[in-house]
């Protein structure tokens, strides 16, 4: 008994393939152009890095001046995760991380900003 054989078919029929193929084809780009734009939801990230440098600082001076006002406005958050400070010569970066439940807090955060630059 000989079985189906696919590859057989198609060759002896090249013009329906063919057209299966171009049927595809269109079916396919008609579904992309009618998939949802909601597919794909807004999303927040949830870490910041705050940086500030200041020319000839030591590191106290950094901490003291510029860490420690910026830590306590950013431990106002209700939904602080992780908070973490580095102070180098010159140089502090700030690490923060929020819990997944926070809301946006950009225009918070944008409200803390001092007149440096």
């Amino acid at each position: 008994m000989d079985r189906f054989n696919l590859s057989r078919w198609a060759i002896r029929h090249p013009a329906l393939v063919g057209f299966l193929i171009a049927l595809l084809f269109v079916a396919g780009a008609a579904q992309f152009l009618a998939l949802g734009r909601n597919e794909d939801p807004g999303f927040t990230l949830k870490e910041m890095i705050v940086s500030a440098r200041w020319d000839g600082a030591s590191p106290a001076q950094m901490q003291a001046q510029i860490a420690d006002p910026v830590e306590r406005t950013l431990r106002g958050i209700d939904h602080l995760d992780y908070l973490q400070t580095y102070c180098l010569e010159g140089a502090c970066v700030i690490t923060v991380e929020l819990k997944d439940a926070a809301p946006p807090v950009r225009s918070r955060m944008c409200g803390s900003r001092s007149g440096a630059s």
